[in-house]
């Protein structure tokens, strides 16, 4: 559609036959067999969520889903509650959210909501066991019990998410006399703990003296060797595979010395080994002195100009 006027285009999709695909939809008839039957294919959420709850049997245009205990447990346990499943049924009921649920899924429903959820597991740190109500009233009312994790387990039993170790000390700070034992009931004494009181602060790097560096790289001078002449000390060094000595500054303009061989140079850098210390990368600037062994210069015809005869 252009200008108010139609194309030739929306003529033709006006003009082809309905292909008879059936629409989707989002109902499906409750059944006394434990089965829903799908009338029409179910549209993405529907068939999704009916996934959770039930099994599908049949695959077509009419699907049809079984409950089973194993299925209804599977959605509980997926957060639903009894009432969720059976209002989402309910109104998703082709006979309408008057007819109710079938009699046998509605007790179906209610015996694995009875089962589900009488058997309880948990993570806990540690376990407190006391004699005296009192004392345990007082520990579950300390500011601190929520940032232990302390809870009631049963009467004279208390959990905390903390560790042995954690839950020790607060008790001895309660002015308590706290055993630890093991798991055998065997008294054992308390490891540190593995978590960290309070975080560490963050380490700030040593701040750059860069009058040092730059007296540091001034050095240079004395050594009598020009930029050019340490690039060319370097590079005999890496063609020769040389173990020669550097002179380099470091961040703060420390100077230091080390015997190394190149590895390779590029882009202003140069990748070094140190002898029994590991690599290192430092750029070329950086560098002070290159000392080339006297061993290393014996004739040779590599860099000689070409003589006259």
């Amino acid at each position: 559609m252009a200008f108010g006027r139609t194309t030739g285009l929306l003529d033709a999709t006006r003009s082809t036959p309905d292909p008879g695909f059936t629409a989707y939809g989002d109902r499906f008839v409750l059944q006394s067999d434990l089965t829903a039957v799908a009338p029409a294919p179910l549209d993405h959420d529907t068939a999704a969520l009916i996934g959770v709850m039930a099994n599908r049997e049949s695959h077509g245009a009419a699907a049809t889903y079984r409950f089973t205990p194993a299925s209804l447990e599977r959605a509980l346990d997926a957060g639903w509650s009894v009432q969720d499943i059976s209002e989402w049924l309910t109104t998703h009921n082709e006979s309408g959210a008057d007819a109710g649920l079938p009699a046998p899924l509605t007790s179906l429903l209610d015996d694995v909501a009875r089962q589900h959820g009488k058997v309880r597991v948990m993570t806990l740190g540690a376990v407190v066991q006391l004699d005296d109500p009192a004392t345990e009233a007082s520990l579950l009312a300390d500011p601190r019990a929520e940032d232990l994790g302390l809870i009631a387990l049963a009467p004279g039993v208390l959990g905390a998410a903390a560790e042995p170790a954690e839950l020790v000390a607060f008790l001895r700070q309660r002015g308590l006399a706290p055993v630890a034992q093991s798991s055998q009931g065997v008294q054992i004494t308390t490891p540190p703990s593995r978590r960290a009181p309070a975080p560490a602060c963050p380490v700030a790097p040593p701040p750059v003296d860069a009058d040092a560096l730059a007296a540091a790289l001034l050095r240079r001078e004395s050594t009598g060797l020009s930029p050019e002449q340490i690039v060319q000390a370097l590079t005999r060094a890496y063609r020769d595979d040389l173990w020669v000595g550097v002179d380099w500054a470091d961040d703060n303009g420390a100077t230091h010395s080390h015997t190394m061989r190149v590895l390779s140079m590029g882009s202003g850098v140069v990748n070094l080994v140190r002898r029994a210390a590991g690599r290192l990368s430092l750029p070329v600037t950086r560098i002070i002195a290159v000392d080339i062994p006297a061993s290393a210069d014996a004739p040779s015809d590599a860099g000689k100009a070409p003589s006259d005869t």
